[in-house]
């Protein structure tokens, strides 16, 4: 665990992240060890870096991986098969949040071989991050799950299940209140390689958006995909 929080802390300092390490910890922490507790998550902390990481990081961590969307709060789950314990929070997928931050991690590992290691970590992480997390990435695969997202939690949320969760799958249907997923440069390339391998979609969204013309980019890119407009 240790060389997994060597590997997201110079990430979060780059993000400008106040707590970088206590903010990994937690990250990493929630991932491997879910469903956990704050008390659980400190514990593992302290046996780690003894007094140098307290409750109050943790707490400051949370909050700005929440306000940055790299984790997202649920608030309940209906007949769900998994028990959340106190920290009712989803990570995003952490091969998501290298890929984004790859530059930020070329600054500190400038050898191939240390990014090789440091690749060899997040591999490590999404393991358990699938293992976890499931399919979909939210811990269940039947029944439903309420929380409080931000936009950017979301996109990467999509972006597993499009990109990471669904590999076998050919047909999808997106209900969404705009496009702006398909136009942001860091997941583009995500839906445009899915496409590629045959993936249809159909989405369902507001044409009052207005920005049906912006999409025009996305399908010249494939043939594959089909759109459904329906005025809400």
């Amino acid at each position: 665990m240790y060389e997994i929080i060597r590997t997201f802390s110079p990430i979060f300092r780059g993000l400008n992240f106040e707590n970088p390490r206590a903010a990994a910890i937690y990250y990493i922490s929630l991932i491997i060890n879910f469903p956990t507790s704050l008390q659980g998550i400190l514990n593992e902390a302290q046996a780690i870096y003894g007094n140098d990481i307290n409750r109050q990081a943790l707490h400051a961590g949370r909050k700005e991986l929440q306000k940055r969307g790299i984790i997202g709060r649920t608030y309940f789950t209906e007949d769900s098969d998994v028990d959340f314990d106190r920290e009712t929070f989803l990570p995003a997928n952490p091969d998501i949040i290298w890929r984004e931050n790859r530059e930020l991690a070329n600054a500190y590992w400038r050898q191939p071989e240390e990014m090789a290691f440091r690749e060899a970590k997040v591999k490590e992480l999404y393991d358990y991050y699938r293992e976890n997390f499931k399919k979909y990435g939210i811990g269940i695969e039947t029944g439903s799950i309420t929380g409080f997202f931000n936009i950017s939690w979301m996109f990467r949320k999509g972006i597993d299940i499009l990109y990471y969760g669904c590999r076998d799958t050919i047909k999808g249907d997106v209900m969404s209140t705009s496009l702006e997923l398909y136009m942001v440069p860091d997941y583009f390339e995500y839906t445009r390689d899915a496409l590629k391998r045959g993936f249809t979609e159909r989405a369902l969204f507001d044409e009052n958006t207005k920005i049906l013309c912006n999409y025009s980019a996305l399908l010249a890119e494939s043939s594959r995909i089909q759109t459904a407009i329906k005025v809400f």
